[in-house]
C-alpha cells in the first residue's frame, strides 16, 4: 500500500505540474493571440503556437516560453520554505504529496531547459528567440539553475522528509557542519 500510495504521489505531482506548466503557455499565448491548441503525446501535453518556431521573435516569446519554467520553480521554492506544513501530517499520502510535488517544482524546468532542450527541443528556443541569444545560452543557464536546484533538493528537501536512500544523483555534493534553513 505504501508503494501505491507514493507512486499516486508522485504521478499527481507530475500531473500538477503539466497543469502549471502548459496551462502558464496556454494563458500567454492566448493573451498575445499566438494559442492554436494542445497536443497530447508520450511526454505529456505541449501547447503549439500559430508561429512556427523559425518564424518567431520578440520579447513575447521569452515571456510566452519562459515564463512556465519560473513559476514552476517558484513554486519549488514556496514549497521548500513552507514543506513543514506537509511534513508536520501524519497521513503519508499528504505528506508523499508535498515531496513529491516539491521534488518535481525544483527540478522538472532546469531538467527541461538543460538535458531535455537536447534532445527534444522544449522552451529553450522560445525562450532564446525571444532575448535574442543562442539556444545554448539558455541551456547553460538551465544546467547552471538545475545544478542548483539538484543541491537544494539534496541537502534540504531530502532530510527533511527524512529520505535515507537517496539515488546517487541526490546526494549532496557539499558537507555542511549542521543543517541549513532556506
Amino acid at each position: 500500500m505504501r508503494k501505491f500510495i507514493h507512486l499516486a504521489a508522485f504521478l499527481g505531482a507530475i500531473f500538477a505540474y503539466m497543469i502549471v506548466h502548459e496551462g502558464t503557455h496556454a494563458i500567454l499565448a492566448a493573451i498575445w493571440g499566438e494559442y492554436k491548441a494542445i497536443r497530447f503525446s508520450v511526454i505529456g501535453p505541449e501547447v503549439i503556437f500559430q508561429t512556427a518556431v523559425e518564424n518567431r521573435s520578440g520579447w513575447e516569446w521569452a515571456l510566452i516560453s519562459g515564463s512556465s519554467n519560473f513559476l514552476t520553480v517558484g513554486i519549488g521554492l514556496v514549497l521548500l520554505r513552507y514543506r513543514n506544513v506537509f511534513i508536520s501530517r501524519t497521513e503519508l499520502l499528504i505528506r508523499s504529496i508535498g515531496y513529491y510535488l516539491n521534488l518535481v517544482m525544483l527540478l522538472a524546468d532546469p531538467i527541461n531547459l538543460s538535458l531535455g532542450a537536447l534532445v527534444y527541443g522544449g522552451d529553450a528556443a522560445g525562450i532564446a528567440c525571444g532575448l535574442g541569444v543562442p539556444p545554448a545560452a539558455v541551456h547553460i543557464l538551465g544546467f547552471g539553475v538545475l545544478a542548483i536546484n539538484r543541491e537544494i533538493a539534496a541537502s534540504w528537501l531530502l532530510p527533511a522528509y527524512k529520505v535515507e536512500r537517496a539515488p546517487f544523483i541526490l546526494k549532496p555534493w557539499f558537507t555542511k557542519e549542521k543543517q541549513m534553513n532556506p
